[in-house]
């Protein structure tokens, strides 16, 4: 935990991480919308909540993130290296 951050920083750090994760290491788009809904769960209204839960690819995840986050995947993942 980084004492540096407010809880809501950590939030967002901890989601980012999230979505760097799971896109680098191929997570299937049902794991992914499911675990994100959890994260999700208490930063979102009921109307943003049934919006996203008809989201049906990765990429409609993503761009709905980027769009009301400003959460994308970066570049290099942080994946832990094998070896």
């Amino acid at each position: 935990m980084c004492l540096w951050l407010s809880s809501s920083d950590e939030s967002n750090y901890s989601q980012q991480k999230f979505v760097d994760l799971s896109i680098g290491l191929g997570s299937n788009t049902y794991l992914f919308h499911h675990h994100l809904m959890f994260m999700l769960e208490n930063v979102m209204t009921s109307a943003e909540r049934k919006t996203f839960n008809v989201l049906a690819s990765t990429s409609a995840i993503l761009n709905h993130l980027d769009y009301h986050y400003d959460i994308r995947p970066h570049k290099a993942s942080h994946i832990p290296s094998q070896g």
